[in-house]
């Protein structure tokens, strides 16, 4: 029988008062970065925002949220240790690089990242942007490859390898970009980077929702359609899917996933495990294949919690592992790619020893040691106390 075990790993244990964290959400917006930048203890207060199982030295890469600049650490799964790997002490470190949100991108060897940040443009104008580098685990040596937008810091990268090319979506001007590493050449993008994680697939295409293409809503006549959108405030339209690539272009599939109460899902993450589909998370909980050459979608799963932020693969088996959910509704389970469907329970985030639960799944990475997979959730967003490294043992 399936089974799963929880343990919260503690890189930094921060605590807050809630009446510390209410004063601070009160303060104008204008105000509220600097203040808690300056503030000895909640500077303090970490989040789990990126993961990347890094097999050749058998380490969990884990990007970080961290007014400290500490936004970088890695977790050793058989000594159960973590280790700084010290961004915030390096020269290429900048007073605005608070995040490595959701880019952990692995490249022959070596680790691409990119700096997200957390202040407002107006209040900070001399932030100069977020960059992207590439990290060599070998010795520890981090090169910063560009700064692709002036003024904006990068939320999500993926990778086309084959190209050499870095696509990203950012906050807080909101510019989509491609750059091209052999080149050292940006190019903002109009059907942009959508997915809170974005994802190229194996032959380097980048997935997205299109923002100028649409399909009506099926079955449903025009007049109908009208209706709809007058007294219920949806679209009646669905966007459709896309693949990208510097060669193609831009290719639409014939269709988009399903609205939920009439409204269009949002990407959360995706994945490429080599079957001919494309397995595509969404923020509303469900997992989706979509065939490559068709566009033919298929639900695979639910997630009762929401917000299916992390998928990983192991293809000795065919299992995909899948942790998502938010406001302490948080799940881990695995989904049968062969038969298509969820084959364990919808396990809680939860470790029973100490009572603590991960509030929001941000992100997941997983490796086998002998017959049990060790599955870590990245936890983000907790409003008094820092974000845990969510070890799941998990034996099917």
């Amino acid at each position: 029988m399936a089974s799963c075990k929880v343990t919260a790993r503690k890189f930094q244990e921060v605590h807050l008062p809630v009446r510390t964290v209410q004063a601070y959400t009160k303060l104008p917006p204008a105000v509220m970065y600097d203040k808690i930048a300056q503030d000895p203890v909640y500077s303090k207060m970490i989040s789990f925002v990126s993961l990347y199982y890094h097999p050749a030295d058998g380490q969990v890469y884990c990007g970080l949220t961290s007014f400290k600049n500490q936004i970088l650490i890695t977790f050793d799964p058989e000594k159960k240790t973590f280790k700084d790997l010290e961004f915030q002490n390096s020269s290429v470190c900048e007073r605005f690089d608070v995040k490595i949100h959701r880019s952990l991108e692995p490249d022959d060897g070596t680790i691409l990242f990119a700096t997200a940040g957390l202040h407002e443009l107006q209040n900070h104008p001399e932030a100069e942007g977020g960059r992207i580098f590439r990290y060599h685990p070998d010795g520890g040596k981090i090169d910063v490859i560009a700064r692709p937008v002036r003024h904006d810091y990068i939320q999500t990268i993926a990778l086309d390898k084959k190209r050499q090319v870095v696509y990203g979506n950012c906050y807080p001007i909101g510019n989509a970009f491609r750059y091209e590493i052999k080149t050292g050449k940006t190019t903002l993008m109009k059907d942009g980077v959508t997915a809170h994680k974005a994802r190229c697939d194996k032959e380097g295409n980048l997935w997205g929702i299109a923002q100028t293409r649409f399909n009506p809503m099926p079955l449903v006549a025009g007049e109908d359609l009208e209706a709809l959108q007058e007294f219920f405030h949806s679209p009646g339209r669905i966007p459709l899917l896309f693949k990208y690539n510097t060669d193609d272009g831009y290719q639409y599939l014939p269709d988009g996933l399903p609205l939920l109460s009439g409204h269009a899902q949002s990407l959360a993450n995706g994945l490429d495990v080599g079957d001919g589909g494309m397995y595509l998370c969404t923020s509303a909980g469900r997992l989706y294949r979509v065939d490559k050459k068709t566009g033919e979608v298929q639900q695979i799963a639910d997630n009762i919690g929401g917000r299916l932020e992390g998928i990983d693969y192991d293809a000795e088996r065919g299992l995909l592992f899948l942790g998502g959910g938010s406001y302490y509704q948080t799940t881990v389970f695995v989904v049968d790619v062969e038969k298509r469907e969820v084959i364990s329970d919808f396990w809680p985030v939860a470790d029973l020893d100490t009572g603590e639960r991960c509030i929001i799944v941000h992100a997941l990475c997983a490796t086998k040691r002998k017959d049990t997979y060790m599955v870590y959730l990245g936890e983000t967003d907790n409003p008094n106390r820092s974000g845990y490294l969510w070890e799941c043992e998990i034996k099917i």
